[in-house]
C-alpha cells in the first residue's frame, strides 16, 4: 500500500496471482481506515469481480470540461496543446499540459493554464495539486513560474539480487 501525497491510500496489486487478490484484498481492508483506492487495468475481469465483491465503485474519472482545454493551430486543424484538470477528491489536480514541438516556449502552456486555473479561481478553489518528474526542467520551470511550490517527494529503490 502505498500513501500518495494527496493524502489517499492506494493498493498496488501487480504481478500478483488471482488466488492470491481475495487474501490480499481483506489484509489491506482490515488494515486500512480510510478510503482505499486501488488502479486497475480494463482487461483485469477477475481482479474487478474481487474489487466489487468487497464493495469498491468505479469512480467518473472527475475531468471538468471547463478545464480540459484543447489548443488547436487553426492553419493545419492540428493540435498544439492540451491542459486536463481533475476536479475529483477535495482539491482539483492538474492532470496533463502538453504542447506540440512547434508551439513549446512560446507561452501556449502557460495561456492554457491560466485559463483552467481563472475557472478553478472564480469557484473559490485556491490551489491545485500536480506531480512532475524532477528531471522535467521544463514543466519544473513552468509551475514553479507559475507560483508552485514542491511539498514531497518519492525514490523508487531496488535491491537486486546477486546472480547465481
Amino acid at each position: 500500500m502505498l500513501r500518495r501525497p494527496d493524502a489517499r491510500c492506494l493498493l498496488v496489486l501487480r504481478d500478483c496471482a488471482p488466488q492470491a487478490y481475495g487474501p490480499l484484498l481483506d489484509a489491506a481492508l482490515d488494515a486500512v481506515d480510510q478510503d482505499l483506492y486501488v488502479d486497475v487495468e480494463e482487461n483485469a475481469d477477475d481482479l474487478q469481480r474481487e474489487l466489487v465483491g468487497r464493495g469498491f465503485t468505479g469512480i467518473d474519472p472527475g475531468f471538468d470540461p471547463a478545464t480540459y482545454l484543447l489548443a488547436v493551430d487553426t492553419v493545419t486543424d492540428g493540435y498544439a496543446g492540451l491542459v486536463r484538470v481533475w476536479a475529483a477528491g477535495s482539491r482539483p489536480r492538474l492532470g496533463l499540459v502538453a504542447t506540440v514541438r512547434a508551439y513549446r516556449r512560446r507561452g501556449l502552456a502557460t495561456a492554457l493554464l491560466a485559463r483552467a486555473f481563472a475557472v478553478l479561481h472564480a469557484r473559490g478553489q485556491p490551489a491545485v495539486t500536480c506531480e512532475v518528474d524532477q528531471a522535467n526542467t521544463a514543466s519544473t520551470a513552468l509551475l514553479t513560474g507559475l507560483g508552485a511550490r514542491r511539498t514531497g517527494g518519492g525514490v523508487e529503490l531496488v535491491r537486486r539480487r546477486p546472480p547465481p
